[in-house]
């Protein structure tokens, strides 16, 4: 195991191994992750939101449908944007009953 400072000079960070162990990996991405959401368009059976990383540009859709709760990407692409706006709008509707008009997830 590389020891701390050396680790954090070759560009790694600890991961937790369990049981109060950490190994070390390299790190290819941004730890933090941001992401906007503002409702679109509203009819009986679905929402579709607009949703991106910059609140004044959001160029991606998800439809989300309101009986079953179940989201989709409008351009067919799941990834981590589109993951952490749907979990989002569905963790508001919980804590309210009703679907959020805008808002922002932050990890």
């Amino acid at each position: 195991m590389v020891p701390y400072p050396a680790a954090l000079a070759e560009g790694a960070a600890p991961v937790n191994e369990g049981r109060g162990r950490a190994n070390w990996r390299g790190l290819g991405q941004a730890m933090a992750s941001l992401v906007y959401f503002r409702k679109v368009a509203e009819s009986s059976d679905s929402i579709e939101y607009a949703f991106g990383p910059d609140a004044s540009e959001m160029p991606r859709r998800l439809s989300m449908d309101t009986k079953s709760r179940r989201s989709r990407p409008v351009d067919g692409k799941i990834s981590h944007e589109f993951l952490k706006a749907s979990r989002k709008i569905t963790a508001m509707y919980d804590e309210t009953t009703q679907w959020p008009d805008r808002g922002m997830s932050f990890s």
